[in-house]
């Protein structure tokens, strides 16, 4: 669980000592950057340095019929992905009923509020 690492990370392993945190990951990890960016930033000491540094995690949304679309619905859904994602993007779209579109980085992205130096 990711949030169960970062408890651990801070908790145990000193990274609530930390000056300076970069949050990056290359590919779905890149998705997970874009994702977690402010949980991430929001747990740790206010004095902590952070930026997240997706890269090669922007995967365009084309809409229903696509496979990725359908797929990502899918993981959504089916691994109750709701809790991980941006909470601002979640409060944002759920009275239009598409909160599924949070774990898509062109959506999610317009929500962050950390500090993102993107790769593609």
């Amino acid at each position: 669980n990711f949030r169960a690492i970062f408890k651990d990370l801070l908790d145990n392993m000193g990274m609530d000592k930390a000056t300076a945190v970069i949050l990056g990951g290359d590919s779905a990890g890149g998705l997970a950057t874009y994702v977690h960016a402010d949980y991430v930033r929001s747990i740790l000491p206010k004095q902590t340095q952070f930026v997240a540094v997706p890269d090669s995690g922007f995967f365009m949304d084309i809409g229903p019929g696509n496979s990725y679309h359908t797929m990502m619905n899918w993981v959504f859904s089916y691994m109750n992905s709701t809790e991980g994602l941006d909470m601002s993007c979640v409060e944002d779209t759920q009275e239009h009923g598409n909160t599924s579109s949070c774990i898509f980085a062109q959506y999610t992205a317009n929500y962050i509020e950390a500090p993102v130096f993107a790769l593609q």
